[in-house]
C-alpha cells in the first residue's frame, strides 16, 4: 500500500477524487462560495503515507483500516487529529451526496456512521484540547490546514455540516 501512496500517478488521481467529492457543491453554492472568498479544495499531499492511506480507505469503505492510520497520522499533535476527523466527516458526508451510495442504503448507512464517529472525535478532541489550553485550541481552528492551506478547520466544519459539534462546543466557534 505505501508503494501506492508514494506513486505520483496514484496521488494525481485521488487528488482530483477527493477534490470532486470534497468540493462537491451545486453550482449555486459553488458561486456562493467564490464570491464569500472560499476557495475550493486543493489537496496537498505531504509525505506522510498514513495520512494519504487514511484518506484512501475511507474512500473505499473500510472504516477500520482508515482508523487506523487516523491513528498513526495523529499521533503527532491534537490539532491533526481534530483536523483529519473533520476532513473525515466532511469526506464521508459528500459521498453519501453521490447517486449510487444514496440508493445504496447499506453503504449510505455505513458512509453515515463512519461520519458520525469522526465527527465525536472531533468534538472530544477539540473539548479536551480546550480544557488544556484555550488559546492554542482557537489557533488550531483558524490555522490553515496542512494539507489545503486554502481552509481552516472552520472551513471545515461549516462544509461537513458538523452542526451537533458547533452547538455542543458554540463558545469556542463563536471565539474562532
Amino acid at each position: 500500500l505505501r508503494e501506492v501512496a508514494d506513486d505520483r500517478q496514484a496521488k494525481a488521481i485521488l487528488n482530483r477524487v477527493y477534490s470532486l467529492v470534497i468540493d462537491s457543491q451545486s453550482p449555486q453554492e459553488r458561486g456562493s462560495g467564490e464570491d464569500m472568498g472560499l476557495p475550493g479544495f486543493r489537496f496537498n499531499f505531504d509525505t506522510n503515507p498514513d495520512f494519504d492511506l487514511f484518506l484512501a480507505m475511507l474512500l473505499f469503505n473500510r472504516p477500520e483500516l482508515a482508523r487506523l492510520f487516523w491513528a498513526r497520522d495523529g499521533t503527532k499533535r491534537a490539532a491533526t487529529v481534530f483536523q483529519s476527523s473533520l476532513l473525515a466527516c466532511l469526506l464521508c458526508r459528500n459521498l453519501v451526496k453521490l447517486d449510487f451510495v444514496h440508493k445504496d442504503r447499506n453503504l449510505r448507512a455505513a458512509f453515515e456512521h463512519t461520519a458520525t464517529q469522526y465527527e465525536t472525535s472531533a468534538k472530544r478532541v477539540l473539548r479536551l484540547c480546550s480544557e488544556a489550553n484555550t488559546e492554542r485550541t482557537l489557533s488550531a481552528l483558524e490555522g490553515r490546514l496542512p494539507w489545503c492551506p486554502g481552509w481552516t478547520a472552520v472551513d471545515l466544519l461549516v462544509r461537513a455540516d458538523c452542526s451537533r459539534l458547533v452547538i455542543e462546543t458554540a463558545d469556542l466557534c463563536t471565539a474562532a
